[in-house]
């Protein structure tokens, strides 16, 4: 189903499942040296010389990869508090559900976003004629950490209507949350995830010093390469 409705809301400040990039886990960023040089410039010296068509939309790509990774550091180290330790704990023992991915290539050339996972199968609900798609908000469990993620079920299957930047598994562990509510706020041009009444974070870590430090140690490997 085609999206790109105009007008539609936005899901708060960042489009979601930009945390994380499937298959490059948080815990190894470090070693990536994302910030040390451009993952572009380096992947474009390192390969052989291609047309340059070609090279510019894998050019395109690579840098919007290298931003990605650089956002995920970022957004995935902020203050850690009791409320986020209290919902983590609630949250992992609630059941869990295998979902589909369809191929990336075929998500697109449906008009899906990459990393817009809320917006995608918000839309996909509100524009089924059929009425037979759902829009499903919960965790996706990657590593220790959970990452907030909306899936769609149509006719009583689970699929992820989100393509992803990377190759992606076909099939992963979802945890529908009933807990959570969509509220607009700024006249209806943003929408909030809350829980319980409280706005919730879009991960819930379990050790959030490891993010933090992770993001030190990114800034720093930033200034190095710069000098």
């Amino acid at each position: 189903m085609l999206t790109g409705i105009p007008g539609r809301p936005s899901f708060g400040d960042r489009s979601c499942c930009e945390i994380p990039i499937t298959l490059l886990p948080l815990a190894d960023l470090a070693n990536v040296e994302i910030v040390t040089g451009s993952i572009a410039d380096r992947r474009v010296a390192e390969r052989p010389r291609e047309d340059n068509k070609q090279m510019t939309a894998r050019d395109v790509m690579d840098s919007d990869l290298a931003a990605l990774i650089r956002r995920n550091v970022e957004s995935m180290a902020f203050p850690p508090s009791e409320k986020e330790a209290a919902i983590y704990a609630e949250v992992s023992a609630l059941p869990q559900v295998v979902v589909y991915r369809p191929p990336a290539e075929d998500l697109l050339a449906a008009g899906f976003v990459h990393y817009d996972c809320h917006r995608n199968c918000g839309d996909q609900a509100a524009n089924d004629p059929s009425g037979k798609s759902r829009h499903v908000s919960g965790w996706l469990p990657h590593g220790e950490d959970l990452i907030l993620h909306s899936v769609a079920v149509i006719s009583d299957q689970w699929i992820c209507l989100t393509p992803q930047l990377v190759p992606a598994p076909n099939r992963f562990q979802f945890i529908p949350d009933t807990h959570l509510e969509w509220r607009d706020i700024n006249a209806g041009a943003t929408r909030i995830a809350f829980r319980h009444g409280n706005e919730v974070p879009e991960a819930l870590r379990r050790d959030p010093g490891r993010h933090i430090r992770m993001r030190m140690n990114s800034r720093l490997s930033s200034q190095e390469g710069i000098r």
